[in-house]
């Protein structure tokens, strides 16, 4: 190759090297990791928390079973929240333990789903579970926490849009305690209305 082909091809490799650096996503340097669950965290950081390597996070994020995240156009986030539930799901007892039994850390999800069990155990039949509308779900919820404070917390659904995200974001966490979570459709006149049904696994092998 000539001088000329060389010196192409060095401007072609410095361009492609320039063009990376704007599509990689560099991980902040120095600050404190937020402790806000609703904060938004680099790979890196995600993956400190997990006392994992950032590379172990992106092999999960690619095969599955990782960590929730949010993809900001090109830009991946993980919630500092979803990431410790993640953890939570993980716990195992022994190297057989597959998974059943979950000892949960009190993150804002287990915390929700520790109210949602509640609701469950005070339905008027433990077998039938809860099954109703978000809105019926979320009147049940301010009913049981009895504590002003939570219900003032962000990470409290104050609507049932805000419910329906929650329910979303802790969903393994809701398997982990053997919650099955089903939604379904119902005619009602001219329209259909959403319905949120609730159940222990045990109840629905009984």
């Amino acid at each position: 190759m000539d001088n000329a082909g060389v010196a192409a091809a060095n401007a072609l490799l410095s361009s492609a090297s320039v063009a990376a650096l704007h599509v990689a996503d560099p991980e902040p340097a120095g600050r404190p990791i937020p402790k806000d669950p609703d904060a938004l965290l680099f790979t890196a950081e995600a993956a400190y928390l997990a006392g994992l390597s950032p590379r172990t996070f992106e092999k999960l994020r690619g095969a599955g079973g990782g960590c929730r995240f949010a993809l900001l156009g090109r830009a991946v986030r993980y919630r500092r929240g979803d990431v410790l539930d993640w953890i939570a799901t993980q716990m195992r007892r022994s190297t057989s333990d597959d998974g059943g039994t979950v000892e949960v850390a009190p993150t804002t999800g287990s915390l929700l789903v520790s109210i949602i069990e509640e609701v469950l155990n005070r339905s008027e039949s433990a077998a039938e579970g809860f099954d109703g509308t978000a809105a019926q779900l979320l009147t049940k919820l301010n009913e049981v926490s009895q504590d002003s404070e939570e219900r003032k917390a962000r990470w409290w659904p104050a609507t049932t849009s805000q419910l329906a995200s929650e329910l979303r974001r802790i969903g393994g966490v809701l398997r982990a305690r053997g919650i099955v979570l089903e939604r379904h459709k119902r005619r009602e006149g001219r329209e259909y209305t959403c319905y949120l049904r609730l159940r222990h696994a045990s109840e629905l092998a009984a």
